[in-house]
């Protein structure tokens, strides 16, 4: 069984998750977030004055159509990459009999959610559980210059775990929305979250949100582009706020302007990379994007789009490594978005997962052997 659950599935399960969870003892209690009462709406930051790009010719201000010509446009200007944590820690998960919790081949499908969370730091070459997160683990991100760690849980809502204070934090003002909320990618600064939302456990399509310091919208232009391509399925943001990157159902790739309202169809992920695109991501200064693409015979790869020279890398090297059968989640690590982590899959780890680095400048592979030595019940890291 794929360890990737559809938007469909999580939300039929997240209810069997939630009592689950409970029965085992690893309920956690409620934090409101510091200062309950919203801030108004602010631009995010993070906009610097680079210089402006010239859209090449495969990208459309227009809803994903066969019938929609691509067009020249000049692009809002990108800002240059700000002060971030370097490629020094990693947030993963794993299966791991975390907590006392033991898995196994014949666990009912909704206790395979039972991750817990760690971290890698590359400085001190050394992994770290983090038990007081709690289980059922999803999408973990370091911000707030990696001192808090964003995840979501299988039972549709997002949290953040505090690193100083030892606290984890309920977003109340997005889970209480009536959503199964899940996916969720927050700026380094912590200021600006997206995440998707299903309306109900049976809907298939997602709905694109923001959170801006505690107000809640939903994202209507991205949603309109939804409507018409199976709804959303991912959607991430640039560690400055200023750009998002969202699949559809149907495995179309977009970006989004956040300070504009604009969105932009990337159409070279279907002409060079065939396979239908999800799990996107965004560099921090957001010229560069990643993704996974599910080819024709079943196996992933991983692309990355350069949105200033308009060109579709396949990273060879990156998706060959290991002698890998496939490979999945790219991320982005670091202030420059040089490095990507990502996952593969492996005829010589069969059954489980490993997360590899790869620098798209040098073409260089890191295999994080350390990092990878935090292996579950059946070797089943997962590290989203």
């Amino acid at each position: 069984m794929s360890r990737k659950m559809t938007l469909r599935r999580r939300a039929l399960f997240a209810g069997a998750c939630a009592l689950t969870l409970a029965a085992c003892g690893q309920t956690v209690p409620q934090v409101p977030p510091t200062g309950s009462s919203p801030a108004p709406v602010t631009v995010p930051v993070g906009v610097g004055s680079g210089g402006n790009l010239t859209a090449p010719s495969d990208v459309s201000n227009q809803p994903a159509s066969s019938s929609v010509s691509p067009s020249q446009l000049a692009l809002p200007a990108i800002s240059t990459p700000f002060d971030i944590p370097g490629p020094t820690q990693i947030a993963f998960t794993s299966d791991l009999d975390f907590r006392g919790i033991s898995l196994s081949y014949f666990t009912p499908f909704c206790l395979t959610g039972i991750q817990g969370l760690f971290i890698y730091d590359d400085a001190s070459k050394d992994n770290y559980a983090i038990p007081g997160a709690g289980v059922g683990i999803e999408n973990p991100q370091i911000f707030d210059g990696g001192t808090k760690v964003l995840f979501d849980r299988v039972d549709g809502t997002i949290w953040f775990y505090d690193l100083l204070t030892e606290l984890t934090v309920q977003f109340n003002d997005v889970n209480e929305t009536g959503y199964f909320v899940t996916r969720p990618s927050i700026s380094q600064d912590g200021t600006v979250m997206t995440y998707v939302g299903v309306p109900g456990w049976v809907w298939p399509d997602g709905l694109a949100f923001i959170w801006i310091n505690g107000v809640v919208a939903e994202l209507a232009k991205v949603n309109a582009v939804g409507l018409l391509d199976g709804g959303i399925s991912w959607i991430r943001i640039s560690a400055n706020g200023r750009w998002a990157v969202f699949t559809t159902g149907d495995g179309a790739l977009f970006t989004y302007d956040v300070v504009n309202d604009m969105v932009y169809q990337v159409t070279d992920a279907r002409v060079v990379a065939s396979g239908y695109a999800t799990d996107p991501d965004i560099s921090p200064d957001g010229s560069q994007i990643v993704w996974s693409a599910i080819e024709p015979d079943g196996s992933m790869r991983i692309y990355r789009y350069d949105r200033v020279a308009g060109l579709v890398d396949p990273m060879p090297f990156a998706n060959l490594a290991m002698g890998s059968l496939s490979a999945f989640d790219p991320r982005f690590l670091g202030p420059d978005g040089s490095w990507i982590t990502y996952d593969v899959f492996t005829a010589a780890n069969w059954g489980g997962f490993r997360v590899l680095g790869y620098d798209w400048v040098t073409e260089a592979v890191r295999t994080f052997s350390i990092l990878n030595s935090v292996q579950g019940v059946g070797d089943q890291l997962v590290s989203d």
